[in-house]
């Protein structure tokens, strides 16, 4: 499967109300990654589906993204479309 079939399943309101969802749960100002630069609405995501081991997460190749790793998604537009497309499927 390529990753252009992420692309198409992105919907920025989806993506918003999710965003929210995740704010619910914990305060979003708490979360900090390590020498990388997150948006915070994908950091809050993550941190709420990984606790403490989100700066890994964004380290490591996932299978789901063609063992593309999520840090290196957050350089363009599409990849973090990408990304936030993944997140909202990552289970609970």
């Amino acid at each position: 499967m390529g990753l252009e079939v992420f692309l198409k399943e992105f919907h920025s309101e989806h993506w918003l109300k999710f965003v929210e969802t995740c704010n619910e749960t914990f305060d979003a100002n708490d979360i900090e990654f390590i020498d990388i630069s997150v948006p915070r609405d994908i950091a809050t995501v993550l941190y709420r589906g990984l606790k403490n081991h989100a700066n890994n997460g964004l380290l490591k190749p996932v299978p789901a993204l063609n063992f593309e790793r999520p840090v290196d998604l957050l350089k363009s537009d599409d990849g973090k479309k990408i990304l936030k497309v993944a997140l909202m499927r990552m289970p609970d």
